[in-house]
């Protein structure tokens, strides 16, 4: 729960010392219709690059097609954008 009065980074920081010094590490996963684009671009100017958070976007692409997604993504924040790929194994 968070403390009154705290800051999301200062929270996690609250977190950390209470799980005997393992580092928490929250993922916020976001799934995005195949216009989510401009949806998830506002999401992502309006979130603090700051509170140590990783985001997983999910958009509903067209596989057969390439895409800009990541690279458009990545000119809307200053947290660094990557694609996730698959391991060979799992081809």
């Amino acid at each position: 729960m968070k403390e009154k009065g705290t800051t999301p980074a200062e929270h996690l920081e609250t977190d950390r010392s209470k799980s005997h010094g393992k580092r928490r590490f929250p993922v916020v996963g976001i799934g995005a219709s195949a216009g989510g684009l401009e949806a998830t671009t506002a999401l992502l100017k309006a979130v603090p690059n700051n509170l140590g958070m990783a985001y997983v976007v999910l958009p509903h692409l067209d596989p057969s097609r390439e895409s800009a997604f990541s690279e458009i993504l990545s000119r809307t924040t200053r947290m660094p954008v990557r694609d996730a790929k698959r391991h060979p194994s799992q081809l």
